[in-house]
């Protein structure tokens, strides 16, 4: 190796950016940190003017939908370090790793039906980025038998934002949810393995991207349902597995539904029960290239895309809780609670009546019953608990 290698290869650094999000703080897990910049044109208290410099160059690739530079990103560092350094590949198999069951995270705490606080795969797509000497950076897209790499000037290289990512907010994770996925992928590495694969799969499923179809967002989900519940390849069997994880306060029989779902003959199996059995029976179709199913449907594709994407977390969380590295907080119970009534309403995408603007749904309608309902639960427990000592005077 000659001279000037060498001192290119001393100069080499690696800038690991999410583009396309901003997130609403800094979030920390394990030797991981999601270090938000919110202007990329202003001073930042962790990062000197040469890491500054630096992050300015690489994101002037990266545009908007209207071309103009993308105004801030954020940074995934290792705790203590510098943000632009060189790697090894654990090291960046390791961030890659981490930035995931951040997406996760944050996929599991958004908001439905029209909400602001949404958030999808897409925005934590993830660039790691070799910067040389001279301003270059190295591009290495996929090609089928592996990457291309290609070094490139920033100067006139440009990176355009999905339009799946164009509706702007600060990205929120469920930073506890987070830790717990960190905790366990070093504390319990063999089942890990497993949620890695089902993790994976449903981002993959939620990128909101037009390349990925709503049949391939089923199967990958139905798997990831399928990984996580370690249930056989069959309906009955996933649909015990998903029944038996996800309990609400009260249960939703399929003989109470107007959805009229196929119970196989026993009405009072739960609703939820039916809603999986299904679900998983047409992903058996996808799987094998049939894209119109001739079966009988209770629920129509959007509805149970949505649906999956609200369950699946929920069945994380919980069998999180059962391995001691999570606690359900009220929000996740109402979650779990509203479930089963969601799924059992005529069209849950419609209006509320006297609907009261962005975010008012009908599934945001059945969470703040859900919340109330506790709310009334512990109230009358803690009067329960108190009347049993008083006495009364007059």
């Amino acid at each position: 190796m000659g001279e000037d290698d060498r001192s290119a290869e001393e100069h080499v650094m690696i800038a690991q950016v999410l583009p396309w999000m901003v997130a609403a703080k800094k979030y920390v897990a394990g030797e991981i940190e999601l270090l938000p910049i919110a202007n990329l044109e202003t001073d930042h208290d962790e990062l000197d003017d040469a890491e500054l410099a630096a992050v300015r160059n690489v994101m002037s690739s990266y545009r908007t939908l209207q071309g103009a530079p993308v105004p801030g990103c954020t940074l995934v560092q290792f705790s203590g370090r510098s943000a632009l350094e060189d790697l090894t590949d654990e090291e960046l198999d390791t961030a890659r790793t981490m930035v995931e069951l951040a997406c996760f995270a944050s996929l599991s705490r958004r908001a439905f039906f029209g909400s602001l606080d949404y958030a999808n795969a897409t925005r934590f797509t993830f660039y790691q980025q070799r910067l040389g000497s001279g301003g270059f950076v190295t591009l290495a897209p996929r090609v089928r038998e592996g990457r291309a790499l290609h070094a490139q000037s920033t100067t006139g290289l440009a990176i355009s934002e999905p339009i799946q990512v164009a509706v702007k907010g600060r990205i929120r994770i469920d930073e506890p949810l987070w830790i717990a996925l960190c905790d366990l992928r070093s504390g319990f590495p063999e089942p890990y393995r497993r949620w890695h694969d089902a993790i994976l799969g449903f981002n993959a499923a939620n990128t909101d991207s037009d390349d990925i179809g709503p049949e391939a967002e089923w199967v990958l989900m139905a798997g990831s349902f399928q990984r996580l519940l370690e249930a056989q390849s069959k309906a009955d069997d996933l649909a015990d597995a998903f029944d038996r994880a996800l309990t609400p306060a009260e249960n939703v029989a399929c003989a109470q539904s107007a959805r009229r779902p196929n119970c196989k003959g026993d009405d009072s199996r739960n609703l939820r029960w039916a809603w999986m059995h299904e679900f998983y029976r047409l992903r058996n179709e996808y799987a094998h290239g049939k894209r119109n199913s001739a079966q009988n449907q209770a629920w129509n594709q959007q509805e149970h895309l949505i649906l999956a994407a609200i369950a699946f977390p929920l069945v994380a969380k919980v069998k999180l809780q059962e391995l001691g590295y999570y606690t359900l907080t009220d929000s996740d119970s109402d979650r779990i609670d509203s479930f089963e009534c969601l799924a059992d309403q005529e069209d849950f995408f419609a209006e509320p009546p006297g609907m009261k603007g962005t975010g008012d749904s009908i599934y945001s309608r059945l969470l703040s019953e859900a919340s109330d309902c506790r709310a009334r639960e512990r109230m009358i427990a803690a009067l329960d608990s108190n009347g049993g000592s008083g006495s009364n005077e007059g």
